[in-house]
Order: C-alpha cells, then structure tokens, then sequence
C-alpha cells in the first residue's frame, strides 16, 4: 500500500501537503440514508474522502451504528459530516477500527483513498 508520507525529498515544502496517488481506492456508492459499512484494509493508517454529496463517516467495526442526526446532541457519539483526510488510530486504548461506517441523507457517491 502506498506511503502517505513520503521520504525526502518529496516530503518537504510545498509537496508535503499532496500525498501521492494511492494504489488503494474503494469506489462507494450510498443509497439514501442506508448504511454502508467499508472494511479497513490491512496496513492502511490514513484515509482520504471525496464525495459528490454530503456523507457521516464514522470509524469502527461491522456492529458499529451511525444514525442520521435529527436534533442537536452534545454526548460525544456523533459521526463527523464531510471529513477530508484522517489517521485511522483508535483512541488511546481503543479497540482498533476495522470498518468505516458512511451514511448520506441524498444518494451521492464517491471514493475512499487508503493510505500506509
């Protein structure tokens, strides 16, 4: 699996804020307001998001639910709406994520870029 951060040169100025193109991309299509849960490959550390619509991304396992917000909440459980890029560690001493759970209010579609 390709190498989010790359080695100098490369890693340096202007270049450090455009990883390379990954060798791991899911294509995703989501139904409106369907849960899709994305397994996490094996290696991947980082995952980057490109959506034509608005998407809930949420990291954990296969039971892992995400429901589409209908009121305010303030518990912490929440799901983070359009993510760009993100490390796929769990929290400290977290059982590690092995899928990403995505849900859309509209039927949009998109890709997931895995990165090393």
């Amino acid at each position: 699996m390709q190498s989010f951060f790359e080695a100098y040169p490369a890693n340096s100025g202007r270049t450090q804020f455009a990883p390379p193109f990954a060798d791991h991309v899911d294509h995703v299509v989501l139904a409106a307001g369907i849960l899709l849960r994305l397994p996490i490959p094996t290696g991947a550390q980082f995952a980057v998001f490109s959506f034509d619509g608005d998407v809930r991304v949420k990291p954990g396992a296969l039971d892992t639910l995400l429901e589409l917000p209908v009121t305010s909440t303030a518990v912490g459980r929440g799901s983070e709406l359009n993510p760009s890029a993100r490390r796929l560690t769990p929290p400290q001493g977290g059982t590690p994520f092995t899928h990403l759970c995505l849900r859309a209010f509209d039927a949009c579609n998109g890709s997931v870029s895995f990165f090393a």
